[in-house]
Formats: structure tokens, sequence, C-alpha cells
């Protein structure tokens, strides 16, 4: 009963999302977007309005193309529900073996290095997934950190402990409420002044993983050719220095 009361739920979202979109002003945009709303600096919410590092580059792609498009952001989980039912794709999406049945993906936007960081005097040797087995890891809701740490979870190998935002992580490992956490160097820079000023954390040597970022859209829109398009630009991009300005102006 649950189930379906959760399912019902989701789909009179997505209905409403749907009419949103159609109704919004001004114009009706070709394509929709949807970013995590609170993965700062890569992609976040300001002011109603999806920001970041991910949200700049396909923007300026789009721009070059000459296609209209909608950037939202919305919190990940809810982000990957509507792309899964086929409402929007999806920016900064990391690639699995799952995801590849489901969805059509553009080459790289970026190399996220994920690291593990604990509290000083608390490190652990750690040089592949098995060493983390039976600790418990602090992760972002609904995002993938490879085929290796997600079977580990599923197997119940390793206690992910899932929350929205990087803050809420970085509060329970200064508690101690958490082993480790997986957070982005970039990431940590934007949050250590305010809630680390005495740098209790530090990053273990090996970071978990190195995962790409993708643009990515259902495979039930059919959307190849728009992104062999959009792989073009990101080309030129690279080749006139763009997406080099672009990281600098979003990334310390």
């Amino acid at each position: 009963m649950i189930k379906a009361m959760v399912a019902k739920f989701f789909a009179g979202w997505v209905v409403a999302v749907l009419f949103a979109l159609m109704t919004a002003t001004p114009g009706h945009a070709l394509e929709t977007i949807a970013f995590d709303q609170a993965n700062p600096p890569f992609m976040y919410q300001d002011n109603g309005q999806a920001r970041g590092l991910y949200p700049a580059i396909i923007a300026e792609a789009f721009r070059r193309m000459g296609v209209g498009v909608r950037l939202l952001a919305f919190p990940w989980l809810r982000a990957r529900q509507g792309a899964d039912a086929g409402v929007w794709g999806l920016g900064g999406l990391y690639m699995n073996t799952a995801r590849l049945e489901t969805y059509d993906y553009s080459e790289p936007i970026f190399e996220e290095r994920l690291l593990l960081y604990v509290l000083r005097g608390q490190e652990f040797p750690f040089s592949e997934v098995g060493d983390l087995t039976g600790k418990r890891i602090g992760v972002m809701r609904g995002w993938s950190y490879g085929n290796g740490f997600d079977h580990a979870v599923a197997g119940g190998r390793i206690l992910a402990d899932p929350v929205a935002n990087d803050q809420a992580n970085i509060g329970r490992l200064l508690l101690g409420r958490v082993d480790a956490i997986v957070i982005t160097a970039e990431s940590l820079a934007l949050l250590r002044d305010r809630l680390d000023p005495g740098n209790r954390l530090v990053a273990l040597p090996r970071p978990l993983a190195a995962n790409l970022t993708y643009l990515s859209f259902p495979k039930s829109k059919n959307l190849v050719p728009l992104l062999e398009r959009f792989n073009k630009e990101l080309q030129a991009m690279r080749r006139d220095g763009s997406w080099d300005r672009i990281c600098r102006a979003h990334l310390r």
C-alpha cells in the first residue's frame, strides 16, 4: 500500500511539473535538463535558478547549438526520478553499468575526484573498496559511487548513510556519527571556512573514485542526435578555451 501511495504521489508530481513546463513563459524550451540543487560548485540552486559549473557548460553549448533549453535544480533523487520517468535529461550524471541500459550519454563534461575525508587522527589504510568493509560512510542521497562501492553497499558490506547535502555530511563527521564521508576537494573548499575552520577534516591519500560526469537523456526521448551536436560544441569549447574559462570561474 505504501509503495502504491508513493507511486501515486510521484505520478501526480510529474504531471504537475509537465504542466508547469508547458505553460511557463517566456516561450517553450525545446529541452529540459535537471541538476542537483545542493552540490556546489558543480551544480546547485540559487534564487530558484540552476547554477554552477555544469549548468554553465551545458548552457553555453546549447547557446552555440542554437537550441532552447530550460535548466532546473531539484533534490538529486527527485531529479533522477523525473529523468527515469522520461520528463527531462540530467546534467552531471555519473555513468554505471545499470544506467547504460536506460540513459544515452554525451562525452564527458568533467572529472570529479571523490575523496574520503575523516577526522584528523582517525585515518585508516585505504587502497580499495574492500578496506571500507564494516565502516559507516556518509554519502549523498541518490548518488552512485562506482560499481564496486555500490555493490558493496547493496551487499551490506559498507554501511552507506545518505543525506541531502554536503553540509549535513560534514556535520555528522565532525560529531563522529560516520567513519568517513565522500566529497570532492572543490566542494569542501567552499564549506571549510564556515563548517571546519579548525581543519579537523583530512583526506585519505587515495581517492575513492575519479568519476566522469555527463549530460544524459533517458533512451525513451531518442535524443542521440542532439547529444552528438552537444559533443561537437563541447569539443569546440575545449579547443577555443571556453571550457577552461568556465571552469576557472566556478572552481577554486
